[in-house]
């Protein structure tokens, strides 16, 4: 399936766990489904975000896009899960994924640069994953650390699927518990992966992420009174 497919899934995943979020009671049966279905969307968005790191052609302004999003998103998603605005407790899924394209970034330079001297290089790797994670952690972004390590484990393993598919099972296995575990049902969908973009509509995708959850903080704000 096409990156825009695979997009589209993952819109209404994440549709759907917002929603079970917002609307459900917690604990029950319908919440517990929808926050498992919600599962899929993460990886995901990982997944096409090394994508588009060894596509973009301007990795700048991928970047910036990415950091301005999450700004702009940061609102919407505290209004609506929080709720209260701009909470500093808690933040968005896009400052992960900067934060996780920072590091793919430096971790791919230093590989190249540093190739020759592998003292050097793993040293250097390592470090860069650890203040990655550590950022993740510290700012308290949506999926902490482990998005960081799934972008990491996408991006080491670009186009070797069953390398990829250990390393995913292994992070969820070890790192995930409770409703997080469902991670793992993203695997398949990432696995048939046909490496094709499909209609060019990357901003309906970003433009999503705060207009849905807007809209539920919306409806919830007008149905509590």
């Amino acid at each position: 399936m096409s990156s825009f497919v695979l997009k589209v899934i993952a819109s209404i995943a994440m549709l759907i766990d917002h929603m079970a979020v917002v609307f459900l009671p917690y604990g029950s049966a319908g919440y517990n489904i929808g926050r498992g279905v919600g599962r899929i969307a993460f990886p995901i968005y990982c997944f096409l975000l090394v994508e588009g790191f060894f596509h973009t052609r301007n990795l700048r302004n991928y970047m910036i896009r990415l950091g301005i999003f999450a700004l702009i998103s940061e609102a919407a998603f505290d209004y609506a899960l929080i709720p209260r605005p701009f909470w500093n407790l808690y933040q968005n899924v896009f400052f992960t994924l900067l934060i996780g394209l920072i590091v793919i970034s430096f971790y791919d330079y230093i590989i190249k640069k540093y190739r020759a001297q592998p003292v050097m290089m793993n040293t250097l790797a390592v470090i860069t994953i650890i203040a990655g994670c550590f950022l993740a952690v510290a700012l308290k972004t949506d999926y902490s650390y482990l998005g960081i390590l799934f972008i990491l484990c996408f991006y080491i393993y670009h186009n070797q699927k069953k390398k990829m598919a250990i390393c995913f099972v292994l992070l969820v296995g070890f790192l995930c518990g409770g409703v997080q575990f469902f991670c793992i049902l993203a695997l398949p969908l990432l696995y048939f992966y046909n490496q094709k973009q499909g209609p060019k509509v990357k901003y309906a995708f970003y433009a999503f992420y705060p207009l849905h959850l807007f809209v539920i903080g919306l409806i919830s704000h007008l149905i509590a009174g």
